[in-house]
């Protein structure tokens, strides 16, 4: 009787790791490549997130400007084209 908990966690641990590699290659059909796509940065998963961007005549920098969670992207409305 000793024996069964420890065969009994064994083969959980198979099947848990047989589920997890099927999940992740249906996951990984359904990936597909970052893109930046209009105004939006397309993620792997296919979230889009709105971007913004102003563009300079002489590029000399790239800034990524991230908003917190109680913020929006108007907090760029004014550094943005002054940054640009």
């Amino acid at each position: 009787m000793r024996g069964f908990p420890r065969l009994l966690t064994l083969r959980l641990f198979r099947r848990a790791r047989r589920l997890h590699a099927v999940a992740d290659l249906a996951q990984a059909r359904n990936a597909r490549t970052p893109a930046i796509e209009n105004n939006y940065f397309v993620t792997r998963d296919g979230l889009a997130l709105s971007l913004a961007h102003w563009d300079a005549a002489i590029s000399r920098a790239i800034i990524v400007a991230l908003h917190g969670m109680n913020d929006y992207s108007n907090a760029f409305a004014i550094p943005g084209p002054l940054w640009a």
